[in-house]
């Protein structure tokens, strides 16, 4: 679940990254099922916070519970060790490809459809591109 994921840590920060992963389906509450495929793989974390609400917070226990599932797509992560708080990370761990061709396919799958419902997945949530 996003909230096992998340790492409780003093200074809460972006955490719990998956990568070398090519299928991922997070299952809503409400019967949404949000779908991507890596092309080749792709990496993610599914948080209850936004990188944002991370940042605005010094300690764990300031956060508010949240109810909302923050998911995010990457093509890499370079880790620590990127010069923010220390020495530079080595060579073969740093993000040196000049030329990235990389894509990702993702689809919303309402389950509630098949039950009578009429809601809509894709009108209650936003994606956010960065």
């Amino acid at each position: 679940s996003k909230d096992e994921m998340m790492e409780k840590t003093i200074r809460p920060q972006e955490s719990a990254n998956r990568f070398g992963t090519r299928w991922l389906r997070v299952t809503t509450k409400d019967s949404c099922v949000w779908n991507f495929r890596g092309m080749p793989r792709l990496e993610f974390s599914v948080l209850p916070y936004t990188p944002w609400e991370l940042d605005s917070c010094r300690h764990s226990f300031e956060l508010p519970k949240s109810e909302k599932t923050v998911i995010h797509i990457d093509y890499r992560q370079s880790g620590i060790g990127s010069a923010s708080c220390g020495p530079d990370l080595a060579q073969e761990h740093r993000i040196s490809e000049i030329n990235i061709k990389w894509q990702f396919d993702f689809w919303i799958t309402d389950l509630s459809r098949s039950t009578g419902d009429d809601s809509i997945c894709s009108s209650r949530y936003w994606l956010a591109w960065s």
